[in-house]
């Protein structure tokens, strides 16, 4: 028998340090509702029944699972044992002539309350199911998808060690409000078995960083590391907030000079990072919109710390800030300045075989 047959008699229950994965059953349905219900507003992207709806939400998930379909498992937290969300297996597919034994398993249909956001959860509970299917069923892939417009959930996938593998058009139904009736296209992604032993000791790092987390403060002016595209370092520039931290991404300095349009605070080696890089501020001309690598982040973002700035360089970054959000005056000289930094990375692209701009 496998794991989607005789539900839930061969489902198992999973146990983490911050939740657990229990076989989904209709005594969650009062916690599930009181979750479904905290704060609706990261669920833009996802099918997320209303309290009142839970019954019947629960009653198609077991149905499926009837139907050898799915395998629902209700998300319990360990500190209160409230139950906080919803994630399962589903889209088995066996082996050609072993249908007995699978071949790979998708992970999805996950939602969680509010209060159990950006706190490790989430990536708890996709290492338990990976390790369960991997390590027990022994799959050779578990595939993740999402809305391929939903930027936050694509940074979680990638940021548990998945491979983006592209976007798939027309893929499934929209659960965008106002999309009813409308399919998406859903960004795929997957980790096969060969590349779950190092994923696996990678996000047993970052839940042990999550744990550090969770026990203390984070503060304005740390460095860390955080997985956009790639693993990219960050400066902390706000207490945490409801909506996560003001950040920005500490980049290459710039190989001309750019004085007149923004300003560089230079970070390197004191500040726990291996290069020495900048942190760049734009002057907001009337009409030109610098980019100056800001963005919002949440905890379960940050990977790993590298360190925090002085006063002095805090000081230096105040500094720099208050001078680029005064209004500046478009002038001659400053767009001529502006075109031959634009030049001179023509220049350099052009050079470097690019041959565009």
């Amino acid at each position: 028998m496998t794991i989607f047959e005789d539900f839930p008699a061969h489902a198992p229950v999973l146990e983490g340090t911050l939740m657990r994965l229990e076989p989904l059953d209709r005594r969650h349905g009062a916690d599930l509702a009181v979750a479904a219900e905290e704060d609706r507003a990261a669920y833009g992207f996802t099918k997320v029944p209303r309290g009142w709806e839970m019954a019947g939400f629960i009653d198609a998930h077991l149905q499926a699972a009837a139907n050898a379909e799915r395998v629902p498992f209700a998300q319990v937290r360990c500190c209160d044992g409230q139950v906080i969300g919803i994630t399962t297996f589903s889209t088995p597919r066996y082996w050609r002539g072993r249908p007995r034994e699978l071949q790979a398993i998708e992970i999805g249909g996950t939602w969680l309350a509010a209060s159990a956001q950006r706190a490790g959860i989430n990536r708890e509970a996709k290492l338990l199911l990976m390790e369960y299917a991997f390590e027990v069923l022994r799959v050779a892939r578990v595939e993740l998808m999402t809305d391929a417009r939903n930027e936050r959930s694509r940074r979680a996938i990638a940021g548990i060690g998945a491979t983006f593998e592209g976007v798939l058009r027309n893929w499934s139904a929209s659960y965008v409000p106002g999309e009813e009736g409308r399919l998406r296209d859903s960004a795929v992604f997957s980790v096969t078995d060969t590349e779950w032993p190092p994923a696996k000791a990678a996000l047993r790092a970052k839940l042990t960083y999550t744990a550090l987390r969770l026990g203390g403060h984070m503060r304005r002016g740390e460095v860390w590391w955080v997985e956009f595209d790639e693993r990219r370092p960050v400066v902390l520039l706000s207490e945490e907030e409801l909506s996560g931290f003001q950040a920005m991404q500490i980049v290459a300095p710039a190989d001309t000079d750019i004085s007149g349009l923004g300003i560089e605070v230079t970070v390197g080696v004191p500040e726990g990072l291996p290069f020495a890089g900048v942190l760049r501020f734009g002057f907001p001309w009337p009409g030109f919109t610098p980019c100056t690598w800001l963005t919002t982040l949440s905890r379960d973002d940050l990977i790993e710390r590298a360190g925090a700035l002085s006063s002095a360089k805090l000081s230096e970054i105040d500094d720099a800030l208050r001078a680029t959000q005064q209004g500046t005056e478009w002038t001659a000289a400053a767009a001529a300045r502006l075109s031959e930094i634009k030049d001179s990375l023509r220049r350099r692209t052009q050079a470097d075989g690019g041959g565009t701009y």
